[in-house]
């Protein structure tokens, strides 16, 4: 195993790597009130038209996660029931930042919705009156709903922040999930509700906490010694208010920033690199490498 060089090197070696880019590392100081995620939860929750069903986990713990080795898992509670109707257990791995989308697996749902899941499940059929649990292994760590109690067909909470015929989504103050199922919930605490079939949302998702230290983000990407030929034209261009879907950096609304390792729409050829968002200033302007052929650039040709 390589040992690992001194902070002092390595810092410097990224830092060099990152000039030699065009990105300037810089600090975004955090609120001092921010608490990060230290378990997963839900972030966004469908219940649309027919089997237009969906869910959305998020992971905000600093770390990747495999879902089917934690043994994360969904539990239904149908119509008031204490007992768990359906389990769906959750598969593949959600990186840090970003969200796991599960939705109802029927060819004939939204392609919208289809097309934002990560994994697809014939179980995902729950109407509004049910309650959902979030569990790892055996352990409840974030539920949708009140376990045991039926709330009638117009499910829990006032149109359009309630659990049917709605998407609700969690507000991004939220970083920890409500691990009692058998207290009263109130969607409108927690939730902000958008209107039946909404699947612009899913597979993205963010919590407050402000920006955070580039270099440490660098290092974790394994910048340092990269060449600068490996990101000619690349650029960061990402705004607090964006977030991270599927590797890239979209804004709230669906426009898409920039991200790290993102050469024109196409991945950068280094694994790793563009998979969480750089928080920048929010000023900022994008910054490219000083070989960047484009009109009007320092390093036009």
């Amino acid at each position: 195993m390589r040992q690992s060089r001194p902070a002092p090197r390595r810092v410097a070696a990224v830092t060099t790597a990152a000039l030699a880019v065009g990105i300037t590392p810089f600090v975004a100081a955090a609120p001092a009130s921010a608490a990060a995620p230290t378990e997963l939860f839900f972030s966004e929750y469908v219940e649309g038209s027919g089997n237009n069903k969906a869910f959305e986990v998020y992971n905000g713990t600093g770390a990747s996660v495999d879902l089917a080795t934690a043994g994360y898992n969904v539990q239904v509670f149908s119509n008031g029931s204490a007992t768990a109707g359906t389990s769906i257990n959750l598969t593949g791995t959600v990186a840090n930042g970003d969200a796991h989308v599960v939705a109802n697996s029927s060819s004939t749902n939204d392609p919208a919705l289809l097309a934002a899941a990560d994994q697809l499940s014939g179980s995902v059929t729950y109407n509004g009156n049910d309650a959902l649990v979030l569990r790892k292994g055996t352990t409840v760590i974030d539920v949708i709903g009140q376990v045991g109690t039926d709330p009638g067909a117009a499910g829990w909470g006032t149109d359009p922040v309630n659990t049917t015929d709605n998407t609700i989504r969690r507000t991004s103050s939220v970083t920890a999930g409500d691990a009692d199922g058998s207290d009263g919930f109130d969607p409108s605490l927690q939730w902000n509700g958008f209107a039946v079939n909404t699947f612009d949302g899913l597979g993205s998702h963010s919590v407050d906490g402000g920006g955070e230290r580039l270099l440490p983000r660098l290092l974790g990407h394994g910048l340092e010694g990269l060449r600068p030929e490996h990101h000619r034209a690349d650029h960061l261009h990402a705004r607090p208010h964006h977030r991270l879907r599927r590797g890239r950096l979209v804004h709230p609304h669906g426009r898409r920033g920039g991200c790290v390792g993102r050469r024109r729409g196409r991945p950068s050829r280094h694994p790793g690199v563009g998979r969480r968002p750089a928080l920048l200033d929010p000023g900022r302007q994008p910054v490219r490498g000083a070989d960047d052929p484009r009109p009007g650039h320092p390093g036009q040709r």
